[in-house]
């Protein structure tokens, strides 16, 4: 089964870096790319556990609201385990952050449907880069950069 999973992220990474790589350029975030995301969302969540390592991620997303977070495509994307409605003040920014477990947790067709809503979007909720875009005109033009700089400081092996 391990196989099984490793060669089907071997194929998404090689077709997603090739579609990065020859035809979107801008489809990353700033200072951190969609894969080192992905990555990073693997890593904290087979470490879900650890609370400190959970808190530096949201730490590093400080200078954005609340409310936007919790409707941006990382919240959004995943096929919802835990978290059926991210909007739903029910649900602390934390369990919001758990749901993104979604993208690298579950079937491949989740795994799938949830990677492929990070990069393009869907009708009801912007991609990663039209998120990174909007931060910029609502925050600062620095504060995407500063957000992947910080992820990429936390030591997660990227």
């Amino acid at each position: 089964m391990n196989l099984k999973v490793n060669l089907f992220w071997c194929c998404i990474c090689t077709i997603f870096q090739q579609i990065y790589s020859n035809s979107m350029p801008n489809i990353g975030a700033d200072c951190i790319s969609i894969f080192q995301i992905v990555k990073g969302v693997q890593i904290l969540c087979d470490n879900k556990n650890n609370a400190t390592l959970w808190q530096h991620s949201i730490d590093c997303h400080a200078e954005i609201s609340e409310e936007f977070l919790r409707g941006s495509g990382e919240a959004q994307c995943p096929t919802p385990k835990e978290v059926k409605n991210p909007t739903d003040r029910n649900y602390s920014i934390q369990e919001v952050f758990f749901n993104i477990c979604g993208l690298v947790q579950g079937d491949v067709l989740d795994i799938t449907e949830g990677v492929t809503c990070l990069l393009f979007g869907r009708k009801d909720v912007q991609s990663h880069r039209q998120k990174v875009d909007t931060v910029k005109k609502r925050f600062g033009d620095k504060v995407p950069c500063r957000i992947g700089e910080c992820i990429l400081g936390m030591g997660l092996n990227l």
